[in-house]
């Protein structure tokens, strides 16, 4: 599908850029800056993803051995409080830079866009924290994780770079480093102190090293290969030498890359509220302690997420250039055989669940977690849900319609609000563990009646009224 009469790719009407609209960013000379194949990406990817999310993931085991229940859930509420306020502030921007296929935009100006976005929400992780009613070691851990997850954010930006340009290799070997450099960091100062403020501001600190010793290195580089590449064929030097490795704080092109990808941050947001609202629930009716329990059953589920990740990470550049070249049964290809590979996915994951759960919790953590195996069952349920639709998402970014993601994700949040007062206070972790299934299953719904809405609509009539009716969806 592409942009109707009048547009610019789906940007708004009364958008005045700077300077004139750049033609898609060349390809970067040389081997080594060289695309890798979908296949290649895609085993960086889910390299990368796996020994993140495991390091991620060993967080927690650490926590639990060491420490107590109450000592993890601080650290969950510190994710829990930071994560939708710094979901919020992303805008998802990585995955519009991913898939910006025609080049509506500079990376000078997701990168503005991104540090003003970014700075504004630590404020909020600072008010939430300082005044959000919570114990003066709690407020600090909140403190410090908002910290960390505010350093993640500017390296996700470096990493949409590396994304758009298809070297998912160097985004893995950026998530390696960052995940055991941070994992050392929090085990090491959590032996030694038994503090989770000072653990977690030590997982800040291993963010920021690798945020300064990798990300931006490589990221220069790869954005002087590009000047390099347009100097020498002198077409785009220009737009080339405006794409080195600083914001560009242009008004107007900030404000439409705002407005484009405001219902996306709303979008990410509202679903990352929806999966924390169990927390909030627990927190409130049980305390630190529940929270902690939780918390810690659900990190195993982190394991099909990162193949989730990996793939759809993959897939996004080339369903965004399949949907911008008007090829629909290479699209459709590609988003069946996602589809499938999610559903097998949560299939043998709520099989192995079924017959080693117990005893993966044992080894884990301690019996006073494995003892509530019915929650984690009905979590590993909900997850095997969502491995099978959630590529839905991926595809509708992929054909750049944002705005319609809104009304959508809103069902997250709703249906686990509804679901948790009704069940958390009665049931205990138990009930926050139906709320989370029941909110999967509404939420699934929304992403395939939405997906099937707009199928239908690119399929009738002719080009020219697809091409009208886009703008009302974006």
């Amino acid at each position: 599908m592409t942009a109707a009469p009048g547009t610019t790719s789906g940007l708004p009407l009364d958008y005045a850029a700077p300077q004139p609209a750049p033609a898609p960013a060349p390809a970067p000379v040389g081997h080594s800056h060289a695309p890798l194949s979908m296949k290649a990406n895609f085993s960086w990817t889910l390299a990368g993803n796996v020994a993140y999310a495991a390091c991620q993931w060993a967080m927690l085991v650490v926590l639990a051995k060491l420490g107590t229940p109450e000592k993890v859930g601080q650290f969950v509420l510190g994710l829990a409080v930071t994560a939708p306020v710094m979901l919020f502030s992303s805008l998802k921007l990585r995955s519009v830079q991913a898939t910006d296929a025609r080049g509506d935009f500079h990376f000078g100006d997701y990168f503005a866009l991104r540090l003003l976005c970014t700075a504004l929400a630590l404020a909020v992780v600072a008010v939430l924290a300082l005044f959000g009613g919570y114990a003066r070691e709690t407020a600090l851990v909140v403190l410090a994780v908002g910290t960390a997850k505010a350093l993640e954010s500017l390296s996700d930006i470096l990493q949409g770079l590396f994304q758009q340009h298809e070297r998912m290799d160097w985004i893995a070997r950026s998530l390696a480093l960052k995940g055991v450099l941070s994992l050392a960091a929090l085990a090491t100062v959590f032996y030694l102190t038994r503090s989770v403020v000072f653990a977690s501001a030590a997982m800040a600190a291993a963010f920021a090293a690798v945020l300064a010793l990798f990300d931006l290195p490589v990221s220069a580089k790869l954005l002087r290969a590009n000047a390099a590449h347009a100097h020498a064929s002198d077409a785009h030097a220009s737009g080339a030498r405006a794409s080195l490795l600083r914001p560009r704080w242009h008004p107007a092109t900030l404000k439409a890359l705002f407005v484009l990808t405001l219902p996306l941050g709303v979008a990410v947001a509202a679903n990352s509220l929806g999966a924390n609202i169990p927390r909030y629930f627990l927190a409130s009716e049980g305390g630190e302690r529940v929270v902690g329990i939780f918390g810690a059953i659900a990190s195993p589920l982190a394991a099909g997420v990162l193949v989730i990740n990996a793939l759809g990470q993959s897939a996004a550049p080339r369903l965004a250039k399949y949907h911008a070249a008007g090829a629909a049964p290479a699209f459709d290809r590609t988003l069946r055989k996602l589809l499938l590979t999610g559903a097998a996915l949560g299939a043998l994951g709520l099989l192995f669940s079924l017959v080693a759960g117990r005893r993966v919790l044992l080894l884990l953590f301690k019996p006073e977690y494995a003892q509530h195996f019915d929650v984690f069952l009905w979590l590993v349920g909900a997850a095997a849900l969502q491995y099978t639709y959630v590529f839905l998402g991926s595809a509708i970014n992929a054909m750049r319609f944002f705005r319609i993601q809104l009304p959508m994700n809103l069902v997250n949040p709703l249906a686990g609000l509804v679901a948790c007062a009704v069940l958390v206070p009665r049931f205990g972790l138990r009930g926050a563990a139906w709320a989370v299934f029941a909110t999967t299953v509404c939420e699934g719904l929304a992403y395939l009646g939405i997906f099937f809405y707009l199928r239908r609509r690119r399929g009738n009539g002719s080009a020219d009224a697809v091409q009208a009716a886009a703008p009302a969806g974006r």
